[in-house]
C-alpha cells in the first residue's frame, strides 16, 4: 500500500509541473507580465546611472568647491558623506514606498525631484 500512494503522489507532481503557461495565465485571472522593450531598458539603465554620475562629477570638484566657499576640505568631504547617508536612507524609504504604491509613480516623482534639484543648483549664486 505504501508503494501505491507514492506512485499516485509522483503522478500528481508530474501533472502539476506539466501545466502550460496558458493554464497558469487562466489561473491568475488574465494577468500578464509586461514585456520590456529596448527603450524601457534604456530608460531604466539611464535612471540607474544618474546617482553614480552625480557623485562622480561631484568628487573631482571638491577642492574647488572648498576654496570657492571659503571652507576647509574637511567640510567639503562632509558634504559627500551627507550625500551618501541621504542616498542610503532614501533607498530604504523609497523601496518601501514603491512596494506600497508601485514603482512607476516613485520613479517618475523621483526623476522630477532630481531635475528640479539640478535646476535649482545650476541657478544658485
Amino acid at each position: 500500500l505504501k508503494g501505491e500512494g507514492r506512485e499516485v503522489r509522483l503522478l500528481e507532481v508530474e501533472e502539476a509541473s506539466a501545466t502550460s503557461p496558458a493554464t497558469q495565465e487562466d489561473e491568475t485571472a488574465g494577468q500578464q507580465t509586461p514585456v520590456l522593450k529596448w527603450y524601457h531598458w534604456g530608460l531604466i539603465i539611464s535612471i540607474g546611472m544618474l546617482g553614480p554620475f552625480s557623485q562622480d562629477s561631484y568628487v573631482p570638484n571638491m577642492p574647488e568647491m572648498a576654496s570657492e566657499l571659503h571652507t576647509s576640505s574637511f567640510y567639503a568631504g562632509l558634504t559627500l558623506q551627507v550625500n551618501l547617508l541621504t542616498k542610503g536612507i532614501f533607498n530604504i524609504w523609497f523601496g518601501h514606498l514603491s512596494d506600497k504604491i508601485g514603482r512607476r509613480p516613485v520613479i517618475i516623482s523621483s526623476f522630477f525631484a532630481y531635475v528640479a534639484g539640478a535646476i535649482c543648483c545650476s541657478i544658485a549664486p
